[in-house]
């Protein structure tokens, strides 16, 4: 501890270890810190519970302090105002001074996701950016789905997506960008589907996916051994979307499947096929490969057995204006 009362402004200097509950700490923040944005972040935490042990210092004038807290071991839970699940740290060291929060090799949970291994730096300089390290994660998609949804840059792009549920279990997660604009995170993972279902504006009925591995980063997603049902049709498959903000450009996808009556019916007005080239069902499909951009060619090749009877080779392509 050091004061000088001699000159204006008065030096100050105060170095401690502490072990607290995280209330008290919380409470103490609040009277120390007077930088606004700070202080609104800090008025975000709710009912934050636990203990916390580690370093807190103080200074350098009686006039301003400034908080720099050196967290080495954490278990708190809190409620944060943007996020609408409860969020819980059971491992981890915490860092928080005037310029950045990181939080490093923590375990931790946001409502039915949880993450290990995890490392996340907020810059607090202006720029908002933030960076996120996960070896593992795992995501409820329903509630990831109610948190996006909050972010308004993501609303239009969301809006024709009913619903989701299921679970994402991330390897190595990585992602960086300014926090408030998830449209503009850069991101990259591998991983695997549990469960998904979605219901979904351009589909008529919900597409279940009960497995699934992919490699996925902001402009493309990779997938394979996808298993895939709607309506009367079911699907093994795997293929390459990709996207430019959040729109889908491109997509080419190989698998079999079968194709009832009802889902035969919808592919065909999709696809505007004419009458004439209408099938029956049901369909069996060998392996297949169906390619598409946008605003431009669908192609499909592969083949097809037309309930139970003679086997069809199809070499179809569509181009913006008619069949070729």
């Amino acid at each position: 501890l050091k004061v000088g009362f001699s000159r204006k402004p008065s030096p100050f200097h105060l170095d401690i270890m502490v072990h607290t509950g995280a209330p008290e700490l919380h409470a103490v923040l609040l009277k120390l810190v007077h930088e606004p944005a700070a202080r609104e972040e800090l008025l975000k935490l709710r009912h934050v519970e636990g203990e916390l042990s580690g370093r807190l210092v103080l200074g350098e004038t009686i006039e301003a302090l400034t908080p720099v807290v050196a967290i080495s071991e954490a278990k708190v839970s809190a409620d944060y105002q943007p996020v609408p699940f409860p969020i819980v740290i059971r491992r981890g060291r915490l860092k928080y001074d005037p310029a950045m929060i990181q939080l490093e090799n923590a375990q931790a949970s946001v409502g039915r996701s949880s993450f290990d291994d995890l490392d996340v730096t907020w810059h607090r300089d202006g720029s908002r950016e933030m960076s996120v390290e996960s070896k593992r994660t795992s995501l409820d998609l329903r509630q990831t789905d109610t948190l996006l949804r909050k972010f308004r840059a993501l609303s239009s792009h969301l809006e024709n997506l009913k619903s989701i549920s299921g679970q994402l279990n991330l390897q190595r997660l990585s992602l960086r960008g300014a926090y408030d604009d998830p449209s503009r995170w850069t991101f990259a993972s591998t991983g695997t589907l549990t469960q998904v279902e979605i219901r979904h504006a351009d589909f008529p009925d919900r597409v279940r996916l009960p497995r699934g591995k992919f490699e996925a980063n902001e402009q493309r997603i990779i997938f394979s051994d996808v298993l895939a049902t709607i309506s009367d049709a079911s699907f093994s498959i795997g293929g390459r979307v990709e996207y430019k903000t959040s729109a889908l450009t491109q997509m080419d996808v190989s698998g079999t499947g079968t194709l009832g009556a009802r889902m035969t019916q919808w592919l065909s007005g999709y696809a505007d096929l004419p009458e004439q080239l209408s099938l029956r069902t049901p369909l069996d499909i060998a392996e297949t490969r169906l390619t598409w951009q946008a605003a431009g060619d669908i192609s499909l090749h592969g083949q097809a057995t037309v309930a139970g009877g003679p086997r069809l080779s199809v070499d179809a392509v569509k181009k913006p204006h008619g069949l070729a």
